[in-house]
């Protein structure tokens, strides 16, 4: 790990195997306060540590919290570049104040069940079909600055059949009359916040002509009624890109925690 007296530089080895690249996640050490006293102090320390770095690794990520606005400036001055963000809620939900959100379908014979290992290859060609392969889907994984072409497909597939296969992970689908899957949405549980659980929101997918019904929220209403947890915080993170779903959010309650941003910097040296 690089170390300088503001940043550190660790490595991202799942990602450095997975991706065949040596892969560094940028840490900034401080607060707001930090960076408006000391703004030239951090520019040379950002040299230091991306001189050293360069030597190593081919990628080097840094997630930044949106408050933070001026250190984003800065990273700028260095070629790092906006490649993807994230807004997150965390809600506490009670489970006895559970309300089920109700399936409203005007022709289609629908209905929502727990995840059978039969559907997994349903789900992967549901995700590659709305996602992977949708030009309007935005993703860093199909950044052909950063990837290969199939680099993002090999990603959800594999996020998806880890996430399912975890025994911490539960995923709600929908499904048609002759059960292919329309939908489905998976939460992890991830250890716990404010002494109760926490459920991690990992991946969601409405078929097409589906979709503008809430569909997620019923998804997601089913699958809360099935914890054995009387009361937990659901994490759900999406990107800022996604104004449908940050609305469902909004209007489903859900506490805003976090806003972030995501740059690259790639090493055109190595």
């Amino acid at each position: 790990m690089l170390t300088t007296p503001h940043f550190t530089i660790e490595d991202k080895c799942w990602e450095s195997a997975f991706f065949a690249k040596k892969w560094g996640l940028l840490k900034f050490i401080g607060d707001d306060i930090n960076i408006t006293k000391s703004i030239d102090v951090l520019g040379k320390d950002l040299t230091i540590i991306l001189k050293h770095s360069d030597k190593i690794y081919d990628l080097i990520e840094f997630q930044i919290s949106t408050s933070f606005f001026l250190l984003i400036m800065l990273l700028e001055d260095f070629n790092f570049r906006l490649v993807d963000s994230h807004i997150t809620f965390k809600t506490l939900i009670n489970k006895k104040k559970i309300v089920q959100q109700k399936l409203f379908l005007s022709s289609h014979d629908v209905n929502i069940r727990m995840y059978d290992k039969k559907d997994l290859n349903d789900i992967i060609q549901l995700t590659h079909n709305n996602l992977t392969k949708n030009p309007n889907f935005i993703s860093r994984f199909k950044n052909l600055n950063y990837f290969e072409s199939a680099d993002a497909e090999r990603y959800f597939e594999l996020c998806i059949s880890n996430s399912i296969a975890n025994k911490n992970s539960f995923c709600s689908v929908l499904s048609d009359n002759y059960n292919k899957v329309k939908g489905y949405f998976i939460y992890e549980k991830r250890g716990k916040f404010n002494n109760l659980p926490i459920y991690k929101g990992i991946l969601t997918v409405i078929e097409k002509d589906l979709r503008g019904q809430s569909i997620h929220l019923a998804l997601q209403y089913y699958l809360f009624s099935q914890l054995k947890d009387s009361a937990y915080y659901i994490d759900n993170t999406t990107q800022l890109s996604n104004i449908s779903v940050i609305k469902n959010h909004i209007k489903s309650q859900r506490v805003l925690e976090n806003i972030s941003l995501i740059f690259f910097r790639k090493n055109g040296n190595r």
